[in-house]
């Protein structure tokens, strides 16, 4: 019970207080989302690992700019505090809360960025729909000369590129 309580009194007295605690949770959040964005592009167990190591970083990093912004905002000057003063409170919670919400998105990127995956040997295109073999590096979606959809093509020559500039209006990078 004892050990309970000098952690719950460590916690109180670091959270939000201690400069180098929160560079520290910071950049351990960044690392642990880079290397979940880095794993998740070849390993299937990456879930597993790295991504409860992101989390609990990013929720570190959360509730030490919460309680930073809190205690902040909860301080009373002992001399009377300016209207400038006042709104700067409000911009340090503000920040705090937008703070939150932009490291709650961060999270989901990974997420949303593998999303529509291509199978082996493909890649996604310019438009983040449409897989092509890799090495293709154009994509037109419907060649008018043709009639034909969805086709993949490298193109090497200018006559090349100037033949689907023509025929596929909607020619776009892969």
């Amino acid at each position: 019970m004892r050990l309970v309580e000098t952690a719950a009194e460590q916690i109180r007295l670091k959270l939000g207080r201690c400069p180098k605690c929160m560079r520290w949770s910071f950049r351990g959040t960044v690392i642990s989302w880079f290397g979940v964005l880095l794993l998740s592009q070849g390993f299937v167990g990456v879930w597993t690992f790295a991504l409860p190591r992101a989390i609990a970083f990013t929720l570190l990093w959360m509730a030490h700019i919460g309680r930073f912004g809190a205690r902040y905002a909860g301080e009373r000057p002992e001399n009377e505090v300016s209207q400038r003063d006042r709104i700067s409170r409000r911009a340090m919670l503000r920040f705090a809360y937008g703070a939150a919400l932009a490291v709650s998105v961060s999270a989901m990127l990974p997420t949303l960025a593998s999303a529509q995956e291509c199978v082996a040997g493909y890649h996604l295109c310019g438009d983040r729909k449409h897989c092509c073999p890799n090495g293709a590096n154009y994509a037109c979606p419907y060649n008018e000369c043709t009639k034909a959809q969805n086709k993949c093509v490298t193109l090497k020559t200018d006559e090349d590129f100037a033949y689907y500039r023509q025929c596929c209006p909607g020619l776009f990078t892969c």
